[in-house]
């Protein structure tokens, strides 16, 4: 990503950020934003995948919404790049974190910043499962995993 930037690319960051009511079996993590982008045309297909992700029989109130602003916003961003791009009518400038959720905003945090709930969740599950430093882009303790 560092060497994208620096060779003058572009570099969106997102954050997922569902209630716990829509998402109340994944939450936020890892994945979630997979059925939000490719949410399938048919009833049949989307129980299956609302059931899998979200733990319901159906796509839970504004699931639909999210799914149709990623499509829309992963399009034009393939279309014309990130001059100008939009998340559900939030300018989304590309020196900004998109939040993806039912109240879009761009902020100047990006997930890789140790301010982020993206950064904290991390590093919050990577030490209370026995790493001893478990922060984004520094050197990890691997030895707890050399033990399983």
């Amino acid at each position: 990503m560092e060497a994208l930037l620096q060779a003058g690319g572009t570099v969106l960051t997102y954050e997922i950020d569902l209630p716990k009511e829509v998402s109340p079996k994944w939450g936020n993590g890892h994945c979630v934003d997979l059925p939000l982008l490719f949410m399938p045309a048919s009833k049949g297909e989307q129980a299956f995948v609302s059931k899998v992700f979200f733990g319901k029989e159906e796509p839970p109130p504004g699931v639909m919404k999210i799914s149709e602003n990623m499509c829309a916003a992963w399009s034009d961003f393939a279309k014309a790049g990130s001059d100008g791009l939009r998340f559900g009518g939030v300018e989304w400038p590309s020196d900004k974190c998109m939040t993806i959720g039912p109240h879009p905003a761009a902020s100047d945090v990006a997930p890789f910043d140790k301010k982020s709930g993206w950064y904290k969740a991390w590093k919050n599950a990577l030490e209370s499962n026995g790493f001893k430093e478990a922060m984004v882009g520094s050197p990890v303790d691997l030895s707890p995993l050399q033990q399983m």
